[in-house]
């Protein structure tokens, strides 16, 4: 009688999942987080930053006051949420879920205001497809992880 054994990349949640399926959506929250991370700290350190990325000209001291907020303390806030979701595995596929839904959220919107206001910088040209793009990645593997 042959013995049942798990197989290596067997699932503690019970499942099999595919290696490269984990490694992706872990590498995926990550790299989410590291990019939320990076801006949140550049802004939330030099919110004045944002003029000369982006040309948002932060004129009053409420101004910086809401820009280290908003685009600094929210966004190291998000980051920290999404090492939390890398690190456990139950929190793994609501990580993926985040990424897909604020990625796309983020590059849609962008999309649209690059439409209605015509701007013509390429750079948000391409940063609305990375948006867009990194969405329908975390999407697909959070549809394909296994739910918990």
């Amino acid at each position: 009688m042959a013995s049942r054994r798990k197989p290596l990349n067997a699932d503690p949640l019970g499942g099999t999942v595919r290696i490269p399926v984990r490694l992706l959506g872990i590498s995926g929250i990550v790299f989410g987080a590291c990019l939320m991370g990076g801006l949140g700290f550049l802004f939330l350190v030099q919110p004045e930053a944002l003029r000369d990325r982006v040309g948002i000209s932060p004129d009053t001291p409420s101004a910086l006051a809401e820009i280290r907020s908003t685009y600094g303390g929210l966004h190291v806030g998000i980051a920290l949420f999404l090492l939390a979701c890398a690190a456990r595995e139950s929190m793994r596929r609501t990580g993926l879920l985040f990424c897909g839904l604020a990625f796309a959220g983020a590059g849609l919107a962008r999309a649209a205001g690059i439409l209605e206001f015509q701007a013509t910088d390429s750079n948000q040209v391409v940063i609305a497809s990375l948006e867009i793009a990194f969405s329908v990645i975390t999407l697909w593997l959070y549809r394909r992880w296994p739910a918990a």
